[in-house]
């Protein structure tokens, strides 16, 4: 029985989809039957699906015998290939088994070579399905994996990814990670599953991982940070000194003294090659090198802690202890900017704002309309490491917000995203709020760079923003930039 499954899921099944169907050749005859459409889950009531989407037609037969034999006798006056697509499959784990037998019947009676594609959800963990395939042995040999290094994949699809893993699956990626010894006699099963997925891959017993995204999100999640304790290098109680070599502790512990503020690269010349007696000048290139495969050896350890560079300048080390959040309240100019919270209040207050006939022309398209899309996107800005807002109050009224997005700490940059419920006040206080997020992007992010995308084009807030030194993009109008240093 030729399956195949494109596992574990993602969102957007449509691409891989249609190139499935590619690989399969264009003279092949598809079916698609989505179990997201079925009134009660039953095997009676899947086939009766499965045949009005082969007679296009809604049909009730009743029994599974009566629907399996009409779907036989449909397919068999088809003289090409069929490929028939089940999407959303955790809809029958229950009843799995049964199906898949039901299938292999129509599959042994056609005339015609048929296959299946199945697809889930991004809600399905792998254990359950390994669990109900497992007790199928025979087809569960015959279940062909559709690799993720097959597509790229974004930030958001690789977390689906990773939540969609068992936690030994996570501790094995941790594991290969950090490049501790992994044996596959130990954890053969998931091993086994991580390479047909293309998540990890083997050469001469070497595993390493294939989607980078990966190690962005472990390090999103870790928490571990370097401490300097009797010029010695530590995380939390772990002595971290025989991870790095005798010329990175050296320089970790330069940085570890001076968080926060920025390094030169005379001093880090100075401290690795001894250059305050050299006649020959330091290579800039050389130092740069260097503090790369530094940045190297903290990722391959989980070290959360960034050495961001300051262009000409040199570098500054920042801890995680340092960057976190906290209740943080500035004042300005008569108004207030709180670190943005997804509670209620602000639900209700943007609800009511994006509701506004006057805001539609400077709202964008993509902004959130619904009580659950303002609280996704509440959410996305008050916990993401790449967001970083305020909201603005104003005698004890919420009036709007400002905050940086898209925050790149390789490329030192950053978007600015800001809201007035009252167009009007942006005259009077957009360069107070626009001021406040400069100096952040400068002081907190030691950013380079900075962006600000003006909705429908807004004279006002464009005015304002050429005034603080921003330029406007030649091609796209409402986008400006603003080089901080």
């Amino acid at each position: 029985m030729n399956i195949t499954y494109i596992f574990p899921p993602l969102t957007e099944q449509q691409p891989k989809i249609d190139w499935v169907i590619k690989q399969k050749g264009k003279s092949i005859l598809t079916y698609q039957v989505d179990c997201r459409l079925l009134d009660h889950v039953s095997v009676s009531n899947f086939f009766e699906l499965f045949l009005s989407v082969c007679n296009n037609r809604k049909s009730k037969m009743g029994q599974v015998g009566n629907c399996v034999t009409k779907i036989n006798t449909l397919l068999n006056h088809k003289k090409q290939p069929i490929l028939i697509i089940i999407k959303n499959i955790q809809y029958l784990l229950p009843l799995l088994g049964s199906i898949l037998l039901k299938l292999m019947v129509i599959k042994e009676n056609s005339h015609n070579i048929i296959s299946y594609l199945f697809t889930t959800t991004d809600c399905l963990y792998s254990d359950r399905i390994y669990e109900q395939l497992k007790a199928l042995p025979l087809i569960l040999d015959k279940v062909q994996y559709f690799g993720y290094k097959k597509f790229d994949y974004n930030l958001r699809e690789s977390e689906i990814i990773w939540n969609s893993l068992s936690e030994i699956q996570r501790r094995l990626i941790r594991r290969i990670l950090i490049g501790e010894t992994v044996r596959k006699e130990e954890f053969a099963a998931d091993i086994d599953y991580l390479i047909k997925t293309g998540i990890i891959s083997n050469k001469k017993q070497t595993y390493t991982i294939n989607l980078p995204l990966l190690t962005n999100i472990l390090l999103k999640s870790s928490t571990q940070s370097l401490k300097l304790h009797n010029h010695t290098v530590w995380s939390g109680e772990e002595l971290m000194t025989a991870k790095f070599s005798a010329k990175q502790n050296h320089i970790l512990r330069l940085l570890l003294e001076n968080v926060g503020k920025v390094v030169s690269q005379d001093q880090i010349a100075d401290n690795l090659w001894d250059t305050k007696d050299s006649e020959n000048k330091f290579s800039v290139w050389a130092i740069d090198k260097f503090i790369q495969r530094l940045r190297l050896r903290m990722k391959q350890n989980l070290i959360a802690d960034k050495i961001i560079a300051i262009k000409t300048k040199g570098y500054c080390y920042q801890n995680t202890t340092h960057c976190i959040r906290t209740e943080e309240l500035i004042i300005k100019d008569g108004l207030k900017f709180i670190l943005m919270e997804n509670n209620k209040d602000n639900v209700y207050f943007y609800n009511k704002a994006f509701q506004k006939k006057q805001l539609r022309k400077v709202l964008w398209q993509s902004t959130p309309k619904t009580d659950k899309e303002i609280i996704d996107w509440l959410k996305e800005v008050t916990t993401a490491e790449s967001h970083y807002y305020f909201s603005i109050w104003k005698n004890k009224k919420m009036i709007g917000h400002v905050g940086l997005d898209r925050i790149n700490c390789l490329n030192q940059s950053a978007r600015m995203g800001f809201f007035l419920d009252n167009p009007k006040l942006w005259d009077k206080f957009g360069k107070t709020i626009f001021s406040v997020m400069i100096n952040e992007a400068k002081n907190r992010f030691h950013l380079q760079f900075l962006s600000a995308d003006v909705a429908g084009d807004e004279p006002t807030q464009i005015r304002i923003l050429e005034q603080l030194g921003f330029k406007k993009d030649l091609v796209k109008k409402s986008l400006l930039t603003l080089e901080l240093f």
